[in-house]
């Protein structure tokens, strides 16, 4: 599997099988459109926009709430978290679990509160997660950081939702996240591949370059 962040909460999901996009939101149209035939979409917060998916290569499965899903050879767990849009407004962000190739991949969307332990619990086994650190519109990176000690995955992938990553808050907000689930150095990379056989003993800090700034 190979793993590419685009940006915000946006990754591109690459199987031998299939193509997953994970919440698009932020990602001009066109640039999905020049990808290659995608297999699904997922919405953390389901969208009413039809541009945010009409016209897609593939004709994919487009994902936007809690429920169990089998695309392809890619097996998509989505669990509904009550939570609260950046006016405060009440909203439900989907969880999703994603397994596919022997790998369990969680992407925790939107996320503004702490997850139950009923919710980890249900989420167990993780080896990669997706989370928001920028403190902003989403979790602090403290509590990024809890999160992720709870989830234990073999590996984490923060993702911030400001389209230009190289700013300044969200280099700070990086730094505190790593501090706080004691990593020291970042690993950058451009993209991130994996397989079942990939050592990930201990929790990893990927930092994954965006495809779009």
């Amino acid at each position: 599997m190979e793993i590419n962040w685009i940006n915000g909460p946006c990754f591109k999901l690459t199987t031998s099988e299939a193509i997953l996009f994970t919440d698009p939101s932020f990602v001009p149209p066109d640039q999905l459109a020049n990808s290659s035939s995608i297999t699904a979409v997922t919405f953390n917060i389901p969208t009413e926009n039809r541009s945010d998916y009409e016209g897609l290569p593939g004709n994919p499965k487009i994902i936007q709430g809690p429920g169990e899903y089998e695309i392809s050879s890619i097996y998509i767990r989505g669990i509904a978290i009550a939570d609260k849009s950046p006016d405060d407004v009440k909203q439900i962000n989907t969880i999703y679990l994603i397994q596919t190739e022997g790998l369990s991949i969680c992407h925790l969307g939107h996320l503004t509160t702490i997850p139950s332990n009923r919710d980890i619990q249900e989420l167990s086994s993780i080896d990669v997660l997706f989370i928001p650190i920028d403190g902003n519109d989403t979790i602090t990176p403290q509590e990024a950081a809890e999160i992720t000690n709870s989830f234990a995955p073999s590996m984490v992938i923060p993702m911030a939702y400001q389209k230009n990553v190289d700013n300044t808050n969200f280099q700070d907000a990086l730094v505190s996240f790593s501090k706080y689930i004691g990593v020291k150095e970042f690993d950058r990379r451009t993209k991130l591949t994996l397989n079942k056989s990939t050592d990930t003993s201990q929790t990893q800090l990927i930092v994954l370059e965006p495809l779009q700034s």
